[in-house]
């Protein structure tokens, strides 16, 4: 949702795509890294979120500083709405104020967010790109002038299926869904 707008905002829009890579591959390390280094402190023990293991007043300064963080960067969230759909102060408010209503009526609203990500996450980050990738570049189903090449189709349908199968449906929803009827930790169904 941000990427539209921080490539406008660029000063060289040609940097950008190079720019994106370099910022996702250091993002993708330091969260690599942060959780092999939590594996490593708390063992197999390690409770999520990282922050539910730490004691005194590093947890306390830390979760404060999450809090913050938070507060701060929510707002940035709703930057591409307000440009798609310019929207008055007082809907801007009852925007914020809803969503956070539904954080706080939602008693496990760690789980809700974890069936949430399973499935429509995943639905928009595998399924509907590799379809849309196929609808507008395969113009030729024998993989012509101007149509996808067919190991582009084969893993345009890989991406789909693994998608629906493997993570959207059997084990991300399922698994996400059954610990937020059950109760439990997420680690399968008891």
């Amino acid at each position: 949702g941000m990427v539209l707008p921080l490539e406008t905002s660029c000063i060289k829009r040609d940097d950008f795509p190079k720019l994106l890579k370099w910022s996702i591959a250091g993002i993708t390390a330091l969260i690599a890294t942060f959780g092999v280094c939590g594996y490593a402190a708390f063992g197999s023990h390690t409770q999520a979120p990282v922050t539910l293991n730490l004691d005194g007043g590093v947890a306390s300064f830390v979760k404060l500083a999450l809090c913050v963080a938070l507060y701060l960067t929510y707002p940035v969230m709703f930057f591409p709405v307000w440009l798609v759909a310019p929207f008055s102060a007082p809907m801007r408010v009852a925007a914020v104020v809803g969503t956070a209503s539904v954080a706080f009526a939602v008693p496990s609203f760690g789980k809700f967010l974890g069936l949430v990500g399973a499935s429509i996450c995943t639905l928009l980050g595998f399924i509907i790109p590799a379809v849309f990738h196929i609808k507008v570049f395969h113009h030729d189903a024998k993989g012509g002038e101007g149509g996808l090449k067919k190991w582009e189709l084969m893993f345009d349908y890989f991406l789909v299926a693994f998608g629906v199968h493997v993570v959207f449906g059997i084990l991300g929803t399922y698994d996400s869904f059954m610990s937020l009827v059950n109760h439990t930790d997420g680690k399968g169904v008891d």
